[in-house]
């Protein structure tokens, strides 16, 4: 890529702006001969939430992007918190739509619905040290400013010990009061609706993988699924499932960097220069191709919910 001049260049780089990480994305593809985009969100932003209008934003990057240099071929860089699970299903398809062959890479974390995502492409590329999370989903509970995302799991196991608690008074002939008065506390339509989120979740990760990474391996999908959801609802949802754990114990194709060969140099110089930069600018997301970076700062207008 052409320099800019002296000063101009060393304005960048004091900057790490956009001109210096498009850079990194191009020696990146000249040695995968791929199409990279990448797709940061940070985590302490209230737009950070993977959502609705992500996969339009990305469908755009991607018709601005010449794909037949690399022969279609698609590499998605992403690292996220998570989000809505239909944005996520709605992502793959977008990158499927324009490329001959998608992989996902994670350097750092893709958690919850971003590793929905992931569970879509033909391939996961993972650092050794890279983190995909649970897929149970989560609720939110509460009003503002008292809002808080709860798993859907605890939501109905809190409402079946409450219910069982009451049933086994009666039977023994003992006052149930104390039980119903926290029943009377819980939402029964979000008992409802967390019932319904679980299910949800489990048929897009479904469908994901038998077009994604099991495509080949369609016996194993739903031992899968339900390990993916199991590892939230026994521990918590932010658990860091790391690649040995996901080959070897879940069954999900993952495909190791080699630490410190040159991918994984150049992949993880390009992370921490993007992490930074959107950190520093207080960005929602941060999206980047070899043409450049497009700053996302949104807010959250209205409360949904999401894994």
């Amino acid at each position: 890529m052409a320099k800019r001049g002296f000063f101009f260049d060393l304005t960048d780089q004091m900057e790490n702006n956009a001109n210096v990480h498009r850079e990194v994305v191009a020696r990146i593809e000249e040695l995968t001969k791929r199409n990279l985009v990448c797709y940061l969100a940070n985590p302490g932003h209230p737009g950070g939430a993977m959502q609705d209008h992500d996969p339009d934003l990305l469908e755009n990057v991607l018709r601005s992007m010449d794909l037949a240099l690399y022969e279609r071929r698609l590499d998605l860089l992403i690292n996220s918190p998570g989000g809505f699970p239909y944005a996520a299903q709605k992502m793959v398809k977008v990158c499927r739509a324009f490329s001959s062959e998608f992989r996902t890479i994670v350097v750092s974390r893709a958690m919850s619905a971003a590793t929905l995502l992931c569970l879509g492409s033909d391939e996961l590329l993972m650092a050794e040290t890279a983190s995909l999370g649970p897929i149970d989903p989560q609720m939110v509970t509460g009003s503002p400013p008292q809002q808080r995302l709860v798993p859907a799991s605890v939501i109905i196991e809190s409402f079946r010990q409450m219910l069982g608690a009451a049933q086994q008074a009666i039977a023994a002939k003992q006052p149930p009061d104390p039980f119903f008065h926290v029943l009377d506390t819980l939402d029964v339509t979000g008992v409802f609706e967390s019932m319904k989120a679980i299910d949800s979740t489990k048929i897009i990760a479904k469908d994901l993988l038998r077009e994604g990474l099991l495509r080949k391996s369609l016996a194993t999908v739903e031992k899968v699924v339900n390990e993916l959801v199991a590892e939230g609802a026994k521990e918590l949802h932010s658990k860091h499932l790391y690649p040995a754990i996901l080959n070897a114990s879940i069954g999900l194709p993952v495909t190791e960097l080699r630490s410190g060969d040159d991918l994984d140099m150049l992949l993880h110089e390009l992370f921490v220069r993007m992490e930074r930069y959107a950190a520093q600018k207080a960005l929602a997301k941060y999206v980047l191709t070899r043409q450049g970076g497009i700053d996302v700062n949104v807010q959250v207008q209205a409360v949904r919910r999401a894994p």
